[in-house]
């Protein structure tokens, strides 16, 4: 193991540290993902398994979702014990590949992150879109007795995990009747505006404050991890350049001695 003084074991533990962190952080991810996709119990499972609410909620987009989480978290998993190897046993290799990994992957966490922003307003008004129509449909006496309950049982599923009602409340429906069929206990919020905050307010705890920490977490190990192969290179390069000296200083003595004896 190379030694890298004072300040390069300091970046050691550092990085040790970190890499704990993701380690611990790539598990939760790709725990929550696997209870989000398989779980019976979890609201991705509601949603799949009612085929009028498919639509409105598209959950295509979150089975993707619940997809890439599993596969982000085992990717950090893996880089973190990469990054560990790397950082406890001074290993060049090891940090060379890690350092390429983190810059790739922190240029594509914050282009995702932009994209994900300027997208998200595309999304809410596709969904307050799907949810207008459902409320239209359920109102309409031209839709089918049938098809009607369907998108009536749609939307009392949504109030019932939003506890909300109809897109801008109960006055949305034509007919006393739906708003007791097609709503959950006696809410007078409208669907649209608290699925929307619920979504935004878990967005900034769950996707947000995460990703700052992440993305910060990334740049500092893009900072240290090259000062640490510097220092591990020197480190070696010293010791090397010592073993030479000390190898010389030990043949000059017996090249004496043997012209000594001449």
């Amino acid at each position: 193991m190379a030694r890298t003084g004072f300040f390069g074991s300091i970046i050691r533990i550092i990085l040790a540290i970190v890499n704990i962190l993701f380690l611990l952080i790539g598990f939760a991810v790709f725990i929550a993902a696997a209870i989000l996709r398989w779980s019976k119990d979890s609201i991705l499972n509601k949603i799949a398994t009612n085929d009028v609410l498919k639509p409105i909620l598209n959950v295509t987009a979150i089975n993707d979702v619940s997809l890439i989480l599993l596969i982000l978290g085992a990717f950090i998993t893996v880089l973190s014990i990469i990054g560990l190897c790397g950082a406890c046993c001074a290993n060049r290799f090891f940090l060379g590949v890690y350092e390429i990994v983190i810059v790739v992957l922190f240029i594509s966490h914050g282009i995702v992150l932009v994209v994900a922003a300027f997208k998200s307003g595309t999304i809410e008004n596709e969904f307050r879109k799907a949810l207008n129509q459902t409320v239209f449909d359920v109102n309409s006496d031209k839709t089918d007795e049938e098809y009607k309950m369907e998108r009536c049982s749609a939307l009392k599923l949504i109030s019932e995990i939003f506890e909300c009602c109809g897109l801008n409340g109960p006055n949305d429906f034509t007919n006393a009747t739906y708003v007791t069929e097609c709503c959950y206990g006696s809410s007078t919020d409208g669907c649209g505006d608290k699925t929307v905050k619920s979504f935004k307010e878990n967005g900034v705890n769950i996707i947000i404050i995460p990703n700052s920490i992440v993305l910060g977490l990334e740049f500092l190990i893009i900072v240290l991890v090259p000062f640490l192969i510097g220092r591990i290179t020197r480190s070696r390069r010293m010791y090397e350049d010592v073993d030479e000296n000390e190898r010389i200083i030990s043949i000059k003595p017996t090249n004496y001695q043997q012209n000594y004896r001449y």
